[in-house]
């Protein structure tokens, strides 16, 4: 396996990720795009990010994960951030990576993580590069539901905003933010993906509740499958968790990867 550092212009903002292959070679592999929560990095809560990109190589899947604009190591503001615009610029990324000459074209995946997982979702369905598979963990696509209620995770966003700031665990959340977040219609935008889906959710998910994921599933009918693990939160922080997302979710990727099946 070799890691290596990026940097990269899409859209005009520099942004930056790491990649992992499979092998020194530069022969075209399989690609999966991660897609961190909001207001987290690449590496994702307790390196999980990293523990799966390691595993996919592993298997023969190489895998790439970036700070999104105003995350982590990327330039961009979190203050102008909105979730329509991380959408754009997914798709940027993603149409940008498939043109590198050591990934195959076909054999793109997404994966997400909490908003991500929602970002991956709408990407999947916009994308004019085709999309694999799709895997979600935590699928946070209450989001817009709670803001349209004046609330973000728990909190009153009209009592809470100050000099027209609301902070996002210190993050500035402005104006622009929840009024795209209120005309963002999570399912309408994704149900155009017709390819294979496979969601992990906690049954203990305090942020996104069970009920998130099974809409999706009630969206993408008979090419979805979901797991809901007992005792998980929203960051998979107990026991063997993470473990378990490393290996649902490779073996789900590697069944549907066109280069893991020639290879075959």
């Amino acid at each position: 396996m070799t890691v290596t550092y990026l940097q990269e212009d899409i859209g005009g903002t520099i942004v930056r990720g790491t990649l992992y292959r499979p092998r020194k070679d530069r022969s075209p592999t399989g690609l999966v795009v991660l897609n961190h929560g909001f207001g987290a990095n690449r590496i994702e809560h307790f390196g999980s990010f990293t523990h799966v990109s390691r595993a996919l190589a592993a298997r023969g899947i190489a895998a790439v994960a970036f700070d999104r604009p105003g995350h982590g190591e990327s330039d961009g503001s979190f203050r102008d951030l909105t979730v329509s615009g991380e959408v754009l610029h997914v798709r940027r990324l993603v149409e940008h990576l498939a043109a590198r000459d050591d990934v195959d074209e076909y054999d793109i995946h997404l994966l997400g993580m909490s908003l991500g997982s929602v970002i991956a979702g709408v990407v999947a369905a916009q994308s004019p590069v085709p999309i694999a598979s799709l895997t979600m963990w935590s699928p946070a696509a209450v989001f817009a539901d709670e803001i349209r209620g004046g609330t973000l995770q728990g909190r009153s966003i009209v009592d809470e905003t100050i000099d027209g700031v609301f902070s996002f665990n210190g993050l500035p959340l402005l104006a622009p933010f929840f009024v795209d977040s209120v005309n963002f219609d999570v399912f309408r935008r994704s149900e155009g993906y017709a390819g294979p889906v496979r969601i992990l959710h906690g049954q203990d998910d305090p942020i996104a509740p069970v009920t998130s994921a099974e809409r999706y599933v009630e969206m993408y009918g008979d090419s979805a499958s979901l797991t809901v693990v007992p005792g998980a939160d929203h960051s998979w922080t107990g026991p063997g968790q993470r473990d378990l997302l490393a290996t649902e979710t490779v073996d789900f990727i590697a069944a549907h990867s066109p280069c893991m099946q020639l290879a075959r």
